[in-house]
């Protein structure tokens, strides 16, 4: 008997019953699934497509774990021979269970990557630190008058002069010639955890309420400056507004701290400004 095809309360015990004789994996046509999830992702917002699309994809956080070791963020992140071997290693769990290798069995070449520019974070001064297994953002404003200071230096900030390295036009001749373009920017953390890391949790809840007007030169500084480094690294990739790759990321966990109306307030404008400049 399909467990799927039992009545709703015999299907919990026939859904473990199936479990456990298949090993502890819930019984799954893996092959359907793939082809299923592919015709998904390709339309995410179809009316007739087969299953919700998996969005979430493994990420190397998943290994200690699944291969019982001891979580080692730093030595994984710069160490790629070994990192390689686990992924490597998880893979071949993966891929008995799911059907797919996960993880990359490609080890970056060095030769071919970018001197690294400047990032947001920079522009705004916040510091990185690494605490506790991950990268930090110390607070570089801690009040009004601070703050005020803070736009002061960013806003006179020229963003192509600032984040571009030195060595980049060597570099970026060099590689472009391999066929190789610059990175572009399509990912940020915030914009609420990061006004939260350049100026504090309980700071940023308090300026939104308290000080409205340099609340939203805050947020509009952010969006500003955001575009800016968009339109700064698809330059230096060939792009133009016409024909530049669609799409953002954020991942703002701190979003949550805000009630309804401050989002709509402080971190909405900012997400409508990007998704408005990146967004088919």
């Amino acid at each position: 008997m399909n467990w799927y095809n039992c009545s709703l309360n015999d299907a919990p015990a026939a859904l473990a019953a199936a479990t456990k004789a298949n090993g502890g994996l819930a019984p799954l046509d893996v092959e359907r699934f793939w082809a299923d999830q592919e015709a998904a992702i390709a339309d995410p917002f179809g009316s007739d497509i087969p299953q919700v699309p998996l969005g979430i994809k493994m990420s190397w956080e998943c290994i200690p774990d699944e291969l019982g070791i001891e979580e080692d963020p730093w030595h994984y992140l710069n160490d790629p021979e070994w990192a390689l071997q686990l992924n490597k290693a998880y893979n071949d769990l993966a891929e008995r269970i799911v059907g797919k290798r996960l993880l990359s069995e490609r080890l970056p070449d060095p030769t071919r990557k970018y001197p690294p520019v400047k990032t947001l974070a920079d522009i705004f001064e916040a510091k990185q630190v690494w605490v506790s297994g991950s990268w930090w953002l110390e607070q570089s404003a801690h009040n009004v008058d601070e703050l005020k200071a803070l736009l002061d230096r960013v806003d006179e900030r020229d963003v192509r002069r600032f984040i571009l390295p030195e060595n980049w036009d060597e570099e970026k001749e060099r590689l472009m010639a391999l066929g190789v373009k610059p990175p572009r920017y399509r990912h940020q953390r915030g914009p609420v955890t990061f006004a939260m890391s350049v100026y504090g949790v309980e700071n940023l809840i308090f300026l939104i309420l308290d000080e409205p007007d340099l609340a939203a030169r805050f947020r509009d500084t952010i969006l500003r400056k955001m575009l800016e480094i968009a339109r700064v690294l698809d330059e230096e990739a060939g792009y133009t507004p016409d024909d530049s790759p669609r799409g953002f990321g954020f991942s703002d966990d701190n979003c949550a701290l805000l009630t309804p109306e401050m989002y709509r307030f402080f971190g909405y404008p900012i997400l409508q400004g990007i998704f408005c400049a990146v967004q088919p």
